[in-house]
């Protein structure tokens, strides 16, 4: 009588994700663990750069703006599927080419040997 009895319930902030790409720093990896995971928008178009997204979440997906109410409460009612229309959403991109360092127009920093700047990487 003593013993405590678990119940697991899912853990939507929680999800588990499941590498599909095959880009060598995700192709051997097993199923992820991940907390309160955030999607990944890569914006601009900028010539020169190489985007491939390594890491989305499932075909059916839920978005919660930010910040975000967290509750118990929303494990005691059923996940409705209407609110999980999103489908894999990034959530790991690598990025690859040269990089303009965002301060390379300050004159103070640049002339400072002391901190190795680099315009481009």
């Amino acid at each position: 009588a003593g013993q405590p009895q678990y119940k697991f319930i899912p853990w939507y902030y929680f999800p588990l994700i499941t590498p599909v790409a095959t880009h060598p720093i995700v192709k051997n990896l097993n199923v992820l663990k991940t907390e309160f995971v955030s999607s990944i928008d890569t914006v601009g178009s900028k010539s020169g750069l190489k985007k491939t997204v390594l890491l989305t979440t499932s075909a059916t997906t839920k978005i919660l703006n930010t910040p975000a109410i967290i509750s118990l409460e929303a494990l005691k009612r059923r996940a409705i599927n209407r609110e999980y229309a999103h489908r894999y959403v990034p959530v790991s991109v690598l990025v690859e080419g040269v990089f303009t360092s965002l301060f390379s127009g300050y004159n103070k920093m640049v002339d400072q040997d002391k901190i190795g700047f680099i315009e481009k990487s």
